[in-house]
Formats: structure tokens, C-alpha cells, sequence
């Protein structure tokens, strides 16, 4: 059984002389070609009355004449859309989707004929159609009765190109879940020379929503195949970022190890925290951009953290497992006891006692270890630990557009921390990671 087609159709004035050459024979004709069930004849008040004569013509279909409520609104395109996008939004909410609807856009004011194209891609209504026919030059160029034509036109490629849009419009605000949303995968509809724009758009956010989700695997799933495109450019990964995800999603040495790190696996473990922290702070200042301020916070004391763990490493500790006669550690251990402050966490291990170290306990293991970077990660203090106080983790407030500010010092402070960690590369790899900026950069452009 084929599927119910409706028609909307303008009626416009005619010749007044010739209406039926005119008007209602080429009215028809579009009608009678398009085998339509329904039709919504849109006059205006001025026409409604050659609208009902077409009505009388066709009864053999349901017709409904639906004309603009006011006189001289067949002149005012804002007032016609907005009738015309109200009558095939009703048509559409009575079962007809929009593929089984046409808009005859050729009688009318060019208002009326502008305003109902309009309305019709708004609505995702594939096809438009118009009768045209050979001209009498004798006559102004009206049409010559006999030689009508119906017309369709595809609205496919103003509608896909308007999704592209906005597509691009996500992207540069790494919103990648909207990209994929926008696109839909099947491209249903779509006219074919786009088809590889979506796809290849659809390829690009699958990889930067993964490595925004911190998904570093699937990230690099994705990268495996990625195809060119002319309109999207400007966002295809570039071999750098791929070779940073792959390198973020290797396994890190304490992946599920339950023991202490092995003396030669230290420098391994830094380098893979010092990537981690690099991308973390570019994660979060996406986060800031999209005013998710309490994960923000949220990474913003991970780095914190993670600096602390990464400088142990580099004295060969692991705060995870601390040796208690490890003479900084006993000297730590003591401090705690005497202030009364809470002690560093003890377990055994094979037989064995050790010691876990909280994020503060750690800097100030630093100190005594004389590590440069003890002070500065105390200073942080303050600043970080809102983080206990967030309703995400064991709080009851929330950070605000307020917290702005503030939040993005953090994220300076941090960022200069993981300069001094990692002076040779961190440049490079910030520039890698922070991927959003050439997002921003890349307005109005496809290169």
C-alpha cells in the first residue's frame, strides 16, 4: 500500500478574465500529478474565494482552505510563514510526515511564494514544487494555456547543508555528542555529493568524544579510518593528537597491579602521569569553556594530586605504597603523630607493612625531601580543596559563574606546575591537547 501524500498549496488572484487558464487548470494539474489524499489550500483573504471554487472542484480528495487571518498579509512574508509553518506543522501532527508532504509554491505574492519555501525546509519537506510553462511574448510573458509544466525541487541540499552548519557550529564548541545527534548516521534523504561530509564529520566527533570522555582506546578505534572532507577540514584529527591518544591509552605500570612499582618501572609511571596531567588540564579548561564548573574543580585537584604522586616518583616513592623506614617517611609519620593530625594510612602486603599517602601528606613528604616543588603544591591548597566541599564529592554547594575567575587562576597555577615538571615537552604536548583553541580558531574557515 503507497503512503498518503498531502500538498500545500499558495492560491494567488489570477487574471481576472482568464481565472480558469490562469488560475485553477494549472492549480489542478499540480494537484492531479502529485496523486495526492489531502490538500491545504492557502489563499489570501482576497483569494479565499477562488480557493473554496477549487474545494467545489475536488471533492473527491479531502481539501481544506486555511486562508491568512488578516487582509494585506499576502505582502508581509513574516506573517504568510508563520501560517504556512503553522498549517503543515498541523498536517504533520495529523500523520503525514514530511517526506509525504509538497509545497506548490507558484500562485500568490512573492511573499506568499517565499514564506511557504521557507516554512517547507523548516519543516524538513523534501520536495517543492511549481507549474511553469512557455511564455507569450505578446502578452507580458503569461503563460500560453496548454503548455503548463509541473516543476519539483529538492530542498535536501539546503536542508543537509543548514545540518552541516550546525554540525560545524558543535564542533567548534566541542559539543561532539550534539555533532553526532545533529547527523544522523543513515543520512536518509540526503543528496549523495554530502553524504561524504556527513560521514567524515560523524568519523571526526566519534574521535574527539572519546578522547574528551577520557576514552583513549576507543579514541584511537576510531582514528584508524579517517576520511578527507572539503567543509570539515579544519577538524580532522591530526597525526599529533592521534599520536597522543595512542600514547595516553598504553597501559600505565600500577594498571591493575596490586603490588609496589618495580624500581626500573619509576620513570615510566612519571611519564605516563605527566601526559595524563597535561591532558586532564585541557580537559578541564573545556570543561570551564562549557561552564561545567564542578568537574572543572574536580580535575583541578586530580593534577594536583597526580603532581604530588609524579614528584615521588621521581624520589623513587610511591605514595600508594610508602616504605615506613624510608627516613623521610618515618620523619613525616612522627610530625603527623605528634600534631594529632590524621596519620598516614597503614596496610600490610604480603607479610609486609606500608604506608598510603592523601594529597597534602604527600607535598609535605616533598618538604622533607627538599623537592622544589613542595611549597608551591602546598599553596595550592586552598585553592583545590573546594573540591571536598563540592556537591559532587561530600558538600552542599556549588561552584557558580562567580567561581569563574578563581577556577581559571587554578588552572593558570597548574598549568605553570606542569611547565616546570615537564619543561622540554610540555609546550608541545599542551598545544596537542588543548585542541579546542584550534577549533576556535578555525571560523569561517575549512583548511
Amino acid at each position: 500500500m503507497s503512503q498518503a501524500r498531502a500538498l500545500a498549496a499558495t492560491v494567488g488572484t489570477g487574471r481576472a478574465c482568464q481565472l480558469e487558464d490562469s488560475l485553477y487548470r494549472p492549480i489542478l494539474k499540480s494537484i492531479c500529478e502529485g496523486q495526492f489524499s489531502r490538500v491545504v489550500l492557502l489563499p489570501s483573504q482576497q483569494t479565499k474565494t477562488h480557493a473554496e471554487e477549487l474545494k467545489q472542484r475536488l471533492t473527491h480528495l479531502q481539501v481544506e482552505v486555511a486562508p491568512l487571518p488578516n487582509a494585506d498579509d499576502e505582502n508581509d512574508v513574516d506573517a504568510c510563514f508563520g501560517h504556512f509553518d503553522n498549517s503543515i506543522r498541523k498536517l504533520i501532527q495529523s500523520g503525514f510526515p514530511p517526506d509525504a508532504i509538497e509545497a506548490d509554491f507558484t500562485r500568490g505574492t512573492k511573499a506568499m511564494s517565499a514564506a511557504l519555501a521557507l516554512a517547507a525546509v523548516r519543516n524538513q519537506i523534501p520536495r517543492l514544487r511549481y507549474v511553469e510553462g512557455d511564455r507569450d511574448p505578446n502578452k507580458q510573458g503569461v503563460v500560453i494555456p496548454g503548455t503548463e509544466r509541473v516543476r519539483t525541487v529538492e530542498t535536501a541540499i539546503a536542508t543537509a547543508s543548514r545540518q552541516l552548519d550546525r554540525a560545524r557550529d558543535a564542533f567548534q564548541a566541542c559539543h561532539f555528542a550534539a555533532v553526532l545527534e545533529i547527523l544522523d548516521d543513515d543520512g536518509r534523504g540526503w543528496p549523495d555529493h554530502l553524504l561524504s561530509e556527513l560521514h567524515a564529520a560523524r568519523s571526526y566527533a566519534k574521535f574527539y568524544s572519546a578522547w574528551d570522555r577520557l576514552d583513549y582506546s576507543t579514541a584511537c578505534q576510531e582514528a584508524e579510518q579517517l576520511p578527507d572532507s572539503s567543509q570539515f577540514g579544519c577538524f580532522k584529527p591530526r597525526p599529533q593528537e592521534i599520536a597522543w591518544v595512542t600514547e595516553l591509552a598504553r597501559d600505565s605500570p600500577k594498571k591493575n597491579s596490586k603490588r609496589p612499582l618495580l624500581p626500573e618501572a619509576f620513570d615510566e609511571m612519571a611519564r605516563h602521569a605527566r601526559r595524563l596531567m597535561v591532558d586532564l588540564l585541557a580537559n578541564g579548561r573545556r570543561r570551564i569553556r562549557q561552564e561545567q564548573f564542578e568537574d572543572a574543580n574536580l580535575r583541578a585537584y586530580r593534577i594536583a594530586e597526580m603532581l604530588g604522586q609524579t614528584r615521588l616518583f621521581a624520589h623513587r616513592l610511591d605514595s600508594s605504597y610508602l616504605d615506613p623506614e624510608n627516613p623521610a617517611v618515618a620523619q613525616l609519620r612522627e610530625e603527623l603523630e605528634k600534631e594529632g593530625s590524621r596519620p598516614l594510612e597503614s596496610f600490610d602486603f604480603k607479610g609486609r607493612t606500608y604506608l598510603r599517602a592523601g594529597r597534602e601528606q604527600t607535598a609535605r613528604l616533598l618538604g622533607r625531601l627538599n623537592d622544589p616543588f613542595a611549597d608551591q603544591l602546598k599553596q595550592l591548597g586552598p585553592e583545590v580543596n573546594s573540591r571536598n566541599s563540592s556537591i559532587l564529592i561530600h558538600g552542599f554547594d556549588r561552584l557558580d559563574q562567580q567561581s569563574l575567575q578563581s577556577l581559571s587562576d587554578t588552572y593558570d597555577r597548574l598549568e605553570k606546575l606542569l611547565r616546570e615538571e615537564a619543561p622540554d615537552v610540555a609546550n608541545d604536548w599542551l598545544e596537542t591537547a588543548n585542541f579546542q583553541y584550534r577549533f576556535t580558531d578555525s571560523r569561517g574557515s575549512n583548511d
